[in-house]
């Protein structure tokens, strides 16, 4: 912001210093008062060094005070199997007051054990939005292991739209 106002009273010298050379009056006071914006400028502006302290810094992610499970409710509605496939078939509903896209989906499938022996992601909603209260279908589809007994559904990311 202070960079701003000296810029503008640097140029606002300028203007003064080409009317004072045009009238022919208090030429090196305008003179004198571009030069000492323009020292200040430069004195008060980043040097290499310091734009090298600027590019220097640490992405952390910030647990989000609602998770994001708790925005959406996920219902299953067919898990079946179609000529050597699997097809799994629900749908998400946006249960929060926010606007989302991008939402990412993920399905572990389990064997008649409980293990985890299989993994599939799908996006509820890519480029489009999903509103608040609405619900948007999904569906996975892959070969078929035999092992394949139960599959289970949940959110792995989605995009608050501001």
């Amino acid at each position: 912001m202070l960079s701003m106002i000296l810029v503008l009273g640097f140029f606002i010298s300028l203007i003064w210093l080409i009317i004072a050379i045009i009238r022919r009056k208090y030429r090196m006071l305008a003179f004198l008062s571009a030069i000492t914006c323009f020292v200040i400028l430069m004195l008060i502006s980043p040097g290499p060094q310091e734009k090298e302290k600027l590019n220097d810094y640490t992405i952390t992610e910030s647990k989000p005070e609602i998770s994001i499970e708790d925005c959406f409710n996920i219902k299953v509605n067919k898990f079946y199997i179609e000529y050597g496939y699997y097809r799994v078939v629900g749908e998400i509903t946006n249960i929060s007051q926010n606007i989302y896209k991008f939402v990412l989906l993920k399905a572990d499938f389990y064997d008649k054990d409980g293990n985890v022996v299989g993994t599939d992601e799908t996006y509820a909603c890519g480029n489009d939005y999903i509103l608040p209260n609405r619900k948007k279908s999904f569906k996975f589809m892959g070969k078929m292991q035999p092992d394949y007994k139960s599959v289970r559904v949940y959110i792995i990311n989605a995009t608050k739209v501001k």
